[in-house]
């Protein structure tokens, strides 16, 4: 009966310990993604991926500020202005929209995938961002979101 005992403590060990190492792995693949080091599909709704691909995560943040960050330089405050419906599209639909924001004007920014976006209310998330207009004392900056409604 000692052995038997033995055997379900040691498999009780193993358990726990690869219980604890799932947790390690999946906390460390939340962080990189938080960082932009892991790319996971968007069909996984557990990461919160498409959040940032809806016209109503952005509605309540009119006038507040976004952080844009680009390799290598510090990162770009715009405050989100405006949100207008792509032309031909049907008024306010969720998955296809444009945001206008506003900032100082910064000769090197350029259209990338890689920026990374960071509010106090939406998190970290990638989106493409391109200056547009011509630059006075500020920049307008514009971001598109065109994707299917599900």
């Amino acid at each position: 009966m000692g052995a038997t005992a033995d055997v379900t403590l040691a498999n009780e060990m193993t358990r726990a310990a690869l219980l604890k190492a799932g947790l390690a792995c999946g906390l460390v693949a939340v962080t990189a993604r938080a960082e932009g080091l892991l790319q996971l599909p968007a069909w996984m709704p557990w990461t919160g991926a498409s959040t940032h691909l809806r016209r109503s995560s952005y509605a309540a943040q009119l006038n507040t500020t976004f952080r844009i960050r680009q390799d290598g330089a510090r990162p770009l405050a715009l405050t989100l202005e405006k949100i207008d419906d792509l032309s031909g599209n049907g008024a306010g639909s969720d998955g296809q929209f444009a945001l206008l924001f506003s900032g100082p004007a910064r000769p090197a920014f350029r259209q990338d995938r890689n920026h990374v976006v960071v509010h106090p209310a939406l998190g970290r998330f990638r989106l493409v961002v391109f200056p547009v207009g011509r630059p006075t004392s500020r920049q307008h900056y514009e971001a598109i979101v065109n994707r299917l409604d599900r």
